[in-house]
């Protein structure tokens, strides 16, 4: 009984090892919730203030020392993963030191990001005039690209019972 209690605990400590997890500056909450549009109305107000924002990559730009991210807003969930299906409240730009691997941190990647506000920067979207928020990030967390489930269908499966929609073959529709 010992030896499977050890087992077991050891399986247990093995499967959650395996676990892939944020950095714990992107797990915690912070304090104040920042959004967007606040900082595109009154950037100054908001200098050194910590924000974690996500979203899905948009471009990636390698500098000389610090590499640039454009990121497309999203909405977090519980665990500060970016909600995919949900609209953007906006645009951002992360500064991040050193390089990034351009095909890594590709366009439509999700990403999360713990840093400090470090003031806005016009730049243009097409015609348009864009006004960015600019973040100095501390903590950065690359999510694992989703992988949708696939269904398999067997031509070869017959139930007799089975007409395409759940009734039995004593019931009549008229």
């Amino acid at each position: 009984m010992k030896m499977l209690t050890i087992v077991a605990s050891l399986l247990l400590l093995f499967v959650l090892g395996c676990a892939s997890q944020p950095p714990v500056p992107i797990r915690v909450d912070l304090p104040t919730d920042l959004q967007i549009g606040q900082l595109q109305q009154a950037p100054d107000n908001y200098q050194g203030s910590k924000v974690r924002w996500g979203g899905v990559i948009a471009n990636i730009t390698n500098l000389k020392s610090e590499t640039e991210l454009e990121v497309v807003a999203k909405p977090l969930d519980k665990s500060a993963r970016p909600i995919i299906d949900s609209k953007s409240s906006g645009r951002f730009l992360v500064r991040v030191p050193g390089f990034l691997e351009p095909t890594e941190f590709a366009a439509d990647r999700e990403i999360t990001v713990v840093g400090k506000v470090s003031g806005s920067e016009a730049r243009a979207i097409g015609e348009f005039q864009y006004n960015y928020p600019l973040i100095q990030a501390d903590s950065y967390h690359l999510w694992e690209e989703r992988v949708e489930p696939k269904y398999y269908y067997d031509p070869w499966f017959y139930d007799p019972w089975y007409w395409g929609y759940p009734r039995y073959p004593w019931w009549y529709y008229y």
